[in-house]
């Protein structure tokens, strides 16, 4: 039997759509909080929380999601977590992550230009927007769609 994996009230501050493993992860990485509690909190056996804390730090070797997992760290921080090293300083956070309710929006509008025929996100570092282009009938990229980068980062 599959057990849901809920999250705790120490990531209240984190927004809405962040996932649960993505909340996991923060509680073990950022606040310290060792995979067996997390186990014994959830409901599941300690393997199953190491599974999805590992295939986060997996997908850090993206630069858009290792970006927006800095931010996400940086907002409990900003919350009144301490810090554990002063001298470890995260970059200043330019962008506040998006309410559930613009991520909504605007993902879907991305969504539907990402269904087309060889769309591609293409997103560049500090760069505020991101686009989506596709391959032109003479073979040249058109861009079909732009969004915020912070709205391509929690996507």
């Amino acid at each position: 039997m599959a057990h849901a994996i809920t999250h705790r009230p120490l990531n209240k501050e984190l927004p809405d759509w962040v996932s649960s493993d993505v909340r996991l992860y923060l509680e073990h990485i950022e606040g310290g909080v060792t995979i067996r509690a997390l186990a014994r909190v959830n409901g599941v056996h300690a393997s199953t929380i190491l599974r999805k804390v590992r295939k986060t730090e997996s997908r850090r070797d993206d630069p858009l999601i290792d970006k927006v997992l800095i931010h996400l760290g940086k907002l409990r921080r900003v919350q009144g977590e301490p810090q554990v090293n002063p001298k470890e300083a995260v970059p200043e956070m330019t962008d506040a992550p998006p309410d559930e309710v613009t991520l909504k929006r605007d993902a879907t509008r991305i969504l539907r230009a990402l269904m087309q025929t060889g769309a591609v996100l293409a997103v560049v570092p500090d760069v505020e927007t991101a686009v989506v282009v596709v391959e032109a009938a003479d073979g040249r990229p058109r861009q079909v769609a732009t969004v915020e980068s912070r709205i391509a980062q929690a996507m």
